[in-house]
């Protein structure tokens, strides 16, 4: 799934929820700093602020984050973004083998969560513009643009895939009986 948007404050936080019906590997990627082709195939135009994801698992708990890599060696799978020379999209992919409701957060940098848990909040909450509106090192002034995309390694379950099939194939069928 692809997704994008804007924050209007330093502070915004962007939640999404992924639900893992089984051991799957959860993989999610920011776009918005340096650009590139998202998973639907959008080119992403680079300039918005630098990244953080933070992943938590079903009961709140905070498994892994992500604010970027160190050019250039670090950056893979991130891009670098030309007019900084820096690679700060987020990227995680983590093995979940707990089914659930897990909960990804996108925040900018330096926004990070503060504890073990989603409910102990982030490090800038309330701050406002703690960057004074997307600024990266008080240097470079960037946008509130970001992109994201989330990758559960969901597959259908059989019965849902013959419950598809049998669909098309009543479809199919009305369809000859409305032409004759």
């Amino acid at each position: 799934m692809s997704y994008f948007g804007a924050f209007t404050q330093d502070d915004n936080q962007q939640t999404f929820q992924i639900l893992v019906g089984d051991p799957t590997t959860i993989t999610l990627q920011s776009w918005g700093f340096a650009g590139g082709t998202n998973a639907a195939g959008s080119v992403i135009p680079a300039g918005g602020f630098a990244t953080v994801l933070s992943l938590f698992d079903p009961s709140g708990l905070l498994v892994t984050s992500d604010t970027g890599g160190t050019a250039p060696d670090g950056c893979t799978p991130r891009n670098i973004d030309e007019a900084t020379g820096f690679c700060l999209d987020a990227y995680v992919s983590e093995s979940v083998l707990t089914s659930g409701s897990w909960t990804a957060v996108l925040t900018e940098f330096d926004n990070t969560a503060n504890g073990p848990a989603l409910a102990d909040g982030f490090t800038q909450d309330g701050a406002g513009n703690f960057n004074n509106g997307f600024q990266l090192f008080y240097t470079f002034q960037r946008t509130g643009n970001w992109a994201v995309d989330i990758n559960d390694g969901y597959t259908p379950e059989p019965a849902a895939a013959w419950l598809t099939l049998a669909g098309l194939g009543f479809l199919a069928r009305y369809r000859r009986r409305r032409k004759e």
